[in-house]
C-alpha cells in the first residue's frame, strides 16, 4: 500500500527551492566541526575551510550523493521484530526520534546550552512514552 501524498507546493516551487538549496550549499556551505567528517567531504570533492569549519558542496557532488541514495531502507530496533520500512514498503507516516539533542533550551533558565547526559536520558524517556513516535 502506497502512502498518501500531500502536495503543498507546485512543481515550479519545488524546483525553485531545490535550486536555492544547491546555491546555499555551494556558496554558504554547512558548518562541520568534526575534522574526520571534513576530511571525508574534502575527499568527495567538497571545498573545505578547516579554520572556519565550513564545507561548501558543489551541486554536482550533492546530485551525485542524491543519485547514490537508496530508494528505500528500514529502521531497526534492538528487538529483531522491530522494523520500520521507509520508502516503497512504507504503509503510513512514520515519526521517529532519530537522534539525540546536542543543545537544548534549559527549562529553568530559558537559556540555550549544551545537552547533558541527564538531558539525553529525559529525551529518550519522553520519546519512549509517546505513542506516535516509533
Amino acid at each position: 500500500m502506497q502512502t498518501a501524498r500531500f502536495e503543498v507546493l507546485s512543481a515550479d516551487e519545488v524546483a525553485r527551492i531545490h535550486a536555492a538549496s544547491l546555491t546555499l550549499l555551494e556558496e554558504v556551505g554547512i558548518k562541520v566541526d568534526y575534522p574526520t567528517a571534513r576530511a571525508i567531504f574534502r575527499a568527495a570533492g567538497a571545498l573545505v575551510d578547516d579554520n572556519a569549519h565550513v564545507v561548501r558542496l558543489p551541486p554536482e557532488l550533492v546530485m551525485r550523493a542524491v543519485a547514490a541514495a537508496p530508494e528505500s531502507f528500514a529502521l531497526h530496533g534492538l528487538d529483531p521484530i522491530v522494523r520500520y520500512p521507509i520508502g516503497a514498503e512504507q504503509t503510513g507516516p512514520l515519526f521517529a526520534g532519530l537522534g539525540t539533542p546536542t543543545r537544548i533550551v534549559d527549562m529553568d533558565t530559558g537559556q540555550i546550552r549544551a545537552a547533558t547526559a541527564a538531558d539525553m536520558l529525559e529525551h529518550i524517556i519522553l520519546i519512549d512514552g509517546l505513542d506516535h513516535i516509533h
